[in-house]
């Protein structure tokens, strides 16, 4: 819980046996209320700060043990009127608010510094918070959960001021045989993605290794895998230059949605190749690469890659603008 009093910030937390500690951060202060979320394994807080109260400047702050912060993100052109929304979803963070121009933002952020805006429809407005929170439903007994989705409730400026809930949908995006993104001399691996993986396994290099994998979905035997997931789920499929047998090909095609899958094949060699379409009944079609599944940099640089799904001129991941929805 974090709250301010108008001079100074202060976070309570409460431990396994119900004891709540008190901190302080000095020099930190808020107008109205602070968001908290966890985000790759950190505590982060957004908050309208003190120091520009014509303007509402916002503050993203950053904790490891919720004790000790630092201001990670802050910028005098971005400023809000109300209270901020802030979630994790889908391996990134959020944050929703209601700008001085009377305009609703949606910002989304992969380290908690960086900052982009995503969404900012010309007729979306907001009085006082804007909310954010997570949401999804497990489609059987044992398997994953449903594509998952960012919901946002927020009170309009209308002369009813009518409350309005909106929603932000995720494809399932899974990346076989995936670890995350890894960049060294190469890059492979995606921020995006779910990744299927063995069970316990680890990264295995660059600057996260050894450490868990991200976002995994865990496997307990290669050679006749069980993906833990729903028939027709997998929207987006990618794999990286490894083997295909023909059990990880039929789980593959069990997985993906029949109607408007998409998947991508980097450097398979010719046996993957042909087991994955001996198995899934897909022929190659061609295509162009966009975001995010362009950034991938493999040794060779004249690597093949073999994309599969309904004819489309360019092949990304829908973005924040094609999948908010307005749903009361």
């Amino acid at each position: 819980m974090a709250y301010s009093d108008g001079t100074e910030m202060y976070v309570d937390r409460i431990d396994k046996d119900g004891e709540w500690h008190h901190t302080s951060i000095p020099d930190w202060s808020s107008v109205g209320g602070i968001s908290l979320a966890t985000f790759g394994g950190k505590l982060y807080m957004a908050y309208r700060g003190t120091a520009f109260l014509t303007n509402g400047g916002i503050y993203v702050g950053e904790s490891s043990d919720g004790y000790n912060w630092e201001t990670v993100f802050h910028k005098k052109n971005w400023t809000t009127k109300w209270e901020i929304g802030l979630a994790s979803f889908n391996n990134e963070l959020y944050m929703a608010y209601q700008g001085n121009d009377d305009r609703m933002y949606i910002s989304e952020s992969d380290d908690g510094e960086n900052w982009r805006s995503v969404f900012s429809p010309n007729d979306w407005s907001a009085v006082y918070t804007i909310g954010l929170a997570t949401f999804s439903s497990a489609v059987a007994s044992g398997q994953l959960p449903n594509e998952k989705q960012l919901y946002m409730a927020y009170k309009g400026t209308g002369i009813y001021q009518q409350i309005y809930v909106a929603k932000y949908f995720s494809p399932l995006f899974l990346d076989v045989w995936g670890e995350g993104r890894i960049v060294t001399e190469i890059t492979t691996g995606f921020v995006q993605s779910s990744n299927l993986n063995k069970r316990g396994k680890t990264v295995s290099n660059g600057p996260n290794e050894h450490k868990p994998i991200p976002s995994l979905i865990p496997i307990d035997d290669y050679d006749r895998p069980n993906f833990p997931i729903g028939d027709n789920m997998v929207r987006y499929m990618t794999l990286m230059g490894s083997p295909i047998n023909r059990g990880t090909a039929y789980e593959m095609k069990r997985v993906l949605n029949k109607e408007s899958s998409v998947v991508i094949l980097y450097d398979p060699g010719a046996d993957a190749k042909k087991t994955f379409e001996g198995a899934t009944g897909l022929a190659p079609i061609s295509s162009v690469l966009g975001f995010p599944f362009n950034q991938i940099h493999l040794n060779n640089p004249d690597y093949y890659v073999y994309f599969y799904g309904p004819p489309q001129s360019v092949v990304s991941l829908p973005s924040v603008e094609r999948t908010i929805e307005k749903i009361h």
